[in-house]
C-alpha cells in the first residue's frame, strides 16, 4: 500500500508568500494595463481596442478579488 499524504507540514510562511506573489502579479497587471490604456488615448486607437481594455481590466479586477478570498 501506497501512502499518499504529505510528508511533512506546509510552512507558517507559505501563505504571507501566496499572498505576496498575488499582490506582486497584480500590480504587474495594473501596471501593464495602465500602459496599454495610455497608449491608446496617445496613439488613438480604434475604438474596440479600449473595450477590450475595459474588460480585461473587470477581468483583472475579479480575478484579484477572487484570488484574496
Amino acid at each position: 500500500m501506497v501512502d499518499h499524504s504529505l510528508p511533512g507540514k506546509i510552512s507558517e510562511k507559505a501563505p504571507k508568500v501566496w499572498r505576496m506573489t498575488e499582490l506582486i502579479s497584480d500590480l504587474i497587471g495594473i501596471i501593464i494595463l495602465a500602459v496599454i490604456f495610455f497608449l491608446d488615448a496617445y496613439f488613438d486607437w480604434v475604438y474596440w481596442i479600449g473595450w477590450i481594455l475595459i474588460a480585461l481590466t473587470i477581468v483583472l479586477v475579479l480575478g484579484s478579488i477572487w484570488g484574496g478570498l
